[in-house]
């Protein structure tokens, strides 16, 4: 299985508890798919996930909002036809 590794930019809004993980390249938006109630993925016109959007994050995650403004060390998320695993 061949990967992709794509730079991506994590964002979170503190007032609204939403963290927003986004590819960095350039790329033309096709569609959004509902994940589970406030988890949205959307995919570019290759079908490539493009950006991962989770509202009430911190409830989602069992996490501190304050520690959702400015995580340290790396992200990856790996897709598959039946998975989703952000680690």
């Amino acid at each position: 299985m061949k990967i992709k590794q794509l730079d991506a930019e994590y964002t979170y809004d503190f007032d609204l508890d939403i963290v927003n993980i986004k590819v960095k390249q350039e790329y033309v938006y096709r569609e959004s798919i509902d994940l589970d109630v406030g988890v949205f993925l959307d995919f570019d016109e290759n079908d490539f996930p493009v950006n991962l959007e989770i509202l009430s994050a911190s409830k989602r995650l069992d996490i501190e909002k304050k520690l959702l403004i400015n995580p340290e060390g790396n992200v990856k998320i790996v897709i598959s036809s039946d998975l989703i695993d952000l680690d």
